[in-house]
């Protein structure tokens, strides 16, 4: 077949250049993949081949492609004139279908440790131990979505997407099982820890599913929905959690869960493979045999990094930007405290409510519902949002990329987050009436999406040659907060009253108002002093 022009693969089947437009809610989530490393080396062949720098003939600067890969006959792409291989170019039906079942594995594995957290009272009597060990029964599955990407995300760029999906969620229900049959503690925090690390990859990989299937013009509804499904999740497991473990006991969490990701499974059967590289090798490989001509090969097998260099970028780069890049440290420390008094809140809400008003285990995680709430109120603040970024990049960007125009929006959420902390803490008490501190969940979830969007599309925005690190040091540091904060939440609430250790994080949330404002001041200067700035976007 007539071999395609490289840049057409590349728009194709690469993520997009850094100065695509993008909106507030596309970048909600970003995928996974790295691909700045390839870059380079792309731009290594060209100078060592051609010995120029002539920017018309560079296609990672906005100008032509070279000849050299449209010359060669055994480059295999994909077909001209429109290839059903190709996932950017599915029926729109079919796109349809794929996200949506990735909605509903996400939003299942976002689940699977608050639907728990009204059952640790019950784990921990069950099982004789404090209510701190029984407690991490919740935190040890946050933190398995903390390890498993450093493995399953790289294994996913090298072997395709459904090569990692389809065996990790078969060990996510046969350790959901586990949990649900264990007789011990320790047993039982074993199988929690690999639930969590076997149902990472719907955490963490189903943004690069999107990427893969959508450019980037039309990305942004499915990421936001895939955003919105994890959220949701979350919050709604806490609901369930509650009348379950109530009703029912607290193995019949597990039960659910493993009924919930059983009926999932059938989707594995006809969803197809979204990675361009992988679906292509296979398209090699299948005409190589057809033809005998054992020289046919795709771009990605030209520019491939080892298997050992994908690996160690995505394990140590995100490190290197913790530590050496303020902008990732602090969007990364707000969105770590947002996520980790979450997850404190699974603990609280039980506590508070059963002491306070007398609830069982059902109302108690119910009144997890205002969070919920707040969840799905920022869905209809996204079109805003956007419409500011827009109008600031017109009035600011000159053309380009404007990344301060992600933040006005995080100025008004950092203002929520306080105010529905201290509205919790100061209303949670037997004189007033129960509806008043669920109310104070509906700003949170609020802000919390909104926050999300911004500080994760912010610093990607900064770093858009790197945007795949950035978020994985920023999912890493939410993760872990999340599995952390849940741990101290019981004695914090016995040794300080409900109204002072709630004001305690209220006035640590106070200093984040001031993040968003240090970044419109002083974004660009920051970045301009970072060693992780880009060379050319």
């Amino acid at each position: 077949m007539p071999p395609a022009h490289p840049r057409v693969l590349r728009i194709n089947a690469m993520q997009p250049h850094a100065e695509s437009p993008t909106s507030p809610v596309d970048l909600a989530v970003l995928p996974t993949t790295e691909y700045e490393d390839t870059r380079a080396i792309m731009k290594r062949d060209d100078s060592h081949e051609h010995n120029h720098d002539d920017r018309d003939n560079d296609p990672e600067r906005g100008g032509s492609a070279s000849f050299k890969y449209a010359e060669d006959p055994n480059l295999v792409t994909w077909s001209p004139g429109g290839d059903p291989e190709n996932p950017r170019e599915w029926p729109a039906k079919k796109k349809s279908l794929v996200v949506l079942a990735l909605c509903m594995g996400s939003m299942c594995v976002a689940m699977s440790p608050t639907i728990f957290a009204p059952a640790i009272f019950s784990v921990r009597d069950e099982f004789n131990v404090s209510t701190e060990v029984a407690t991490l029964g919740l935190s040890m599955t946050v933190l398995g979505w903390a390890c498993g990407p450093l493995v399953f995300s790289p294994m996913s760029e090298i072997w395709g997407r459904n090569t990692v999906y389809i065996p990790t969620w078969f060990l996510f229900a046969a350790f959901t099982l586990g949990a649900a049959l264990v007789k011990n503690i320790g047993g039982f925090l074993v199988c929690r820890l690999l639930v969590g690390i076997f149902g990472s990859p719907m955490v963490a990989m189903v943004p690069a599913s999107a990427y893969d299937m959508f450019p980037p013009d039309s990305v942004g509804p499915p990421s936001f929905m895939l955003a919105i499904s994890a959220l949701l999740g979350s919050t709604l497991g806490q609901v369930f959690g509650g009348f379950i473990t109530q009703y029912a006991g607290w193995r019949w969490t597990m039960w659910v869960m493993l009924i919930f990701t059983g009926a999932l499974l059938l989707n594995w059967t006809w969803i197809p493979e979204t990675h361009a590289a992988t679906v292509l090798a296979r398209k090699a490989a299948r005409l190589r045999k057809q033809t005998g001509n054992a020289d046919l090969h795709t771009e990605f097998d030209r520019h491939a990094l080892r298997r050992f260099e994908v690996f160690q970028t995505a394990i140590w780069r995100p490190l290197q930007l913790l530590t050496l890049e303020p902008i990732v440290m602090l969007a990364s420390v707000v969105l770590g405290f947002v996520w980790g008094v979450l997850y404190l809140y699974l603990a609280t809400y039980i506590v508070v409510f059963r002491t306070h008003y007398g609830f069982g285990a059902g109302n108690s995680g119910a009144a997890f519902g205002g969070i919920a709430v707040g969840v799905l109120l920022a869905v209809f603040a996204a079109p805003s949002a956007n419409k500011i970024y827009l109008a600031l990049s017109a009035k600011h960007g000159n053309g380009k990329v404007f990344p301060e125009g992600r933040l006005p929006p995080a100025m008004f959420a950092t203002l929520l987050i306080p105010a529905s902390i201290f509205w919790f803490a100061w209303t949670g008490r037997s004189d007033v009436h129960w509806i008043v501190p669920v109310l104070s969940g509906i700003p949170y979830g609020f802000a919390q999406v909104i926050l999300f969007m911004t500080f994760i599309a912010y610093p990607a925005d900064c770093f858009p040659h790197m945007a795949a690190s950035v978020t994985a040091a920023t999912s890493l540091v939410r993760t872990l907060c999340a599995a952390c904060f849940p741990l101290f939440a019981p004695r914090l609430y016995a040794n300080m009253s409900t109204r002072w250790a709630g004001s305690m994080l209220g006035f640590i949330s106070l200093a984040f108002i001031a993040v968003p404002w240090i970044f419109w001041r002083w974004g660009a200067w920051l970045r301009s002093k970072s060693r992780f700035a880009p060379k050319y976007v």
